[in-house]
């Protein structure tokens, strides 16, 4: 039976992720595909991220890893031997306390650039980016100079899918006049953009909530 690789080189206590209760309830989901994609990561690198735990009355109450877990579970189902997991001890004086902190952990207070040399400081193979989930990193924007050729045999496809951070359609306009139509009609007067590391104006400020757009073809 093949086993999942756990990284614990602190020695932190383990516990049976079996164990762990969840705090966060439906505050976040996880797509299929995105789940797959953490199994993938999990069975690459090994479980590395140790859990945040709220101990309580002998309960273990998950504060930080719900989502590995999710993958550990169906990495279980599968066949796989999952040994003990390390965790983290959070304190927290009651139930809401280690809630409020489950938030600020999930908070996301840092933006990622995207214009970021990231990738080529540490000379990163930009197909990572099929294996992870960062929105705000896009193929293209990284790599504005790419030959057609190459883009079409390696832009990302993913498939539609309500729910997700990029559930939204962008439109792209052959002439002025149309442009100005749309600007006009929803009333769009600011451009917010951002200017990426070769000098290319990237549009990040006219997405239009769908009410709009369906009153406007009905």
């Amino acid at each position: 039976m093949k086993e999942i690789i756990i990284q614990n080189p602190n020695n932190l206590p383990t516990i049976n992720f079996r164990n762990l209760m969840q705090l966060q309830g439906d505050l976040k989901n996880i797509t299929k595909t995105n789940l797959e994609k953490l199994k993938q990561s999990i069975i690459k690198y090994g479980y590395f991220v140790p859990a945040f735990v709220w101990i309580n009355e002998g309960k273990y109450y998950v504060i930080d890893a719900h989502q590995r877990i999710k993958a550990l579970l169906s990495l279980a189902d599968e066949g796989l031997k999952i040994p003990k997991i390390h965790y983290i001890e959070i304190e927290a004086e009651n139930k809401k306390e280690a809630a409020e902190k489950l938030l600020f952990i999930n908070s996301r207070f840092g933006e990622i650039n995207p214009d970021t040399d990231f990738f080529d400081d540490f000379d990163l193979d930009l197909d990572i980016l099929k294996e992870i989930e960062i929105p705000e990193l896009d193929f293209d924007v990284l790599n504005p100079e790419i030959g057609n050729d190459k883009k079409e045999n390696t832009k990302l496809k993913m498939g539609l899918s309500l729910g997700e951070s990029y559930d939204y359609i962008v439109f792209r306009f052959d002439n002025e006049f149309d442009f100005r139509f749309i600007c006009d009609y929803f009333e769009l007067e600011n451009e917010d953009f951002s200017k990426t590391k070769n000098e290319k104006l990237v549009g990040i400020g006219r997405i239009l909530h769908s009410d709009k757009l369906l009153k406007l073809i009905q």
